[in-house]
């Protein structure tokens, strides 16, 4: 199974010493937050992770093109990707907090199937269609992978009809597995697609404490705005006893402030459950082997804001070298 890290760009000090400690700790793929009015420019995050690593692939976790024009995504993938030696690839979603705190409306699902084939052909050197006029990259010439974050059912079918990879943050418990594998099956069935040509990641938050119930309470205001969007794009996902919470959730989260501690209290032990891994070191060992023997193939993990750096050094030195092992 491989491991991904999404990190958020708060100070691009900071950002520069967890990524190259990311690399080191064998994660596959860096994936950096983009939340324009709250952190650091995500592309320019990317470009200084370009800098300052050598092997770990690196992604958007993830852009949007309601803020962004698709051809100024590729533009600047592309040209990341040039600089990094090819390890970056793209991903995209509807978009969530960064168009929602500007009052704007994510892209629908066909917007995003389109953005998903003009950003594959431009980063390819190839012309793409705008009204009466053509459009061309004229110095790129390696189609990148495009990744689609999808959460709901009619997003995740796309994506299998059309994307190179899937990241989904819907949680890691089987039933939510069992219901993504269905979406990406009927997707790429219509499309005429193998379910092996899509790269599917899934996402969980990750907390390592002295006790479970430590980590656990540790990892709270980072569930908040995962179970929130996720909540909102497949309500029918949550149990009809959660049902309540999860609205209140929706309702009381503040978007201006998603990585907020004062979103805990909204959190209950179901959100926790669905969303995260919590626990002990050994906890966590356990949990992971568990996802990669049933079949897991990639999974991102979020760390908690507060203690990010404790929590990286603690992965690093106690879980990473048990799962390499």
């Amino acid at each position: 199974m491989k491991l991904g890290l999404h990190l958020i760009p708060d100070s691009f000090d900071s950002f520069r010493r967890r990524a190259r400690l990311a690399e080191e700790a064998g994660f596959d793929t860096l994936w950096v937050a983009e939340s324009s009015l709250t952190v650091q420019d995500v592309y320019v995050a990317l470009t200084v992770a370009a800098g300052c690593t050598s092997t770990i692939r690196l992604a958007p976790g993830c852009t949007n093109v309601v803020l962004r024009h698709e051809a100024m995504v590729a533009a600047a993938l592309a040209s990341i990707d040039g600089l990094s030696g090819g390890r970056t690839f793209c991903a995209i979603g509807s978009g969530d907090t960064p168009i929602r705190a500007l009052g704007r409306v994510p892209s629908k699902v066909e917007e995003m199937r389109q953005a998903v084939a003009h950003i594959q052909a431009l980063t390819a050197g190839e012309e793409v269609q705008y009204g009466d006029r053509s459009a061309r990259l004229t110095w790129a010439h390696r189609r990148m992978p495009v990744y689609v974050t999808a959460e709901g059912p009619r997003m995740l079918r796309m994506a299998a009809e059309c994307a190179d990879g899937i990241l989904n943050s819907s949680g890691t418990s089987d039933d939510v597995r069992h219901w993504i594998g269905e979406q990406v099956e009927a997707g790429t069935r219509s499309a005429g697609r193998d379910p092996s040509e899509v790269d599917v990641w899934l996402s969980s938050m990750l907390s390592i404490g002295g006790s479970r119930e430590q980590a656990r309470e540790a990892i709270r205001p980072r569930v908040a705005n995962r179970a929130r969007h996720n909540i909102m794009a497949a309500p029918d996902l949550v149990p009809e006893q959660h049902r309540a919470a999860g609205r209140r959730l929706v309702q009381e989260f503040d978007v201006n402030a998603w990585y907020d501690p004062k979103h805990a209290p909204l959190v209950t032990d179901y959100m926790v459950d669905r969303f995260a891994i919590a626990g002990t070191a050994d906890d966590v060992v356990q949990r992971l082997r568990e996802l990669s023997a049933d079949g897991v193939a990639g999974l991102m993990l979020d760390f908690p804001m507060h203690s990010l750096d404790a929590t990286l050094e603690a992965f690093a030195a106690q879980v990473a070298p048990r799962l390499q092992g």
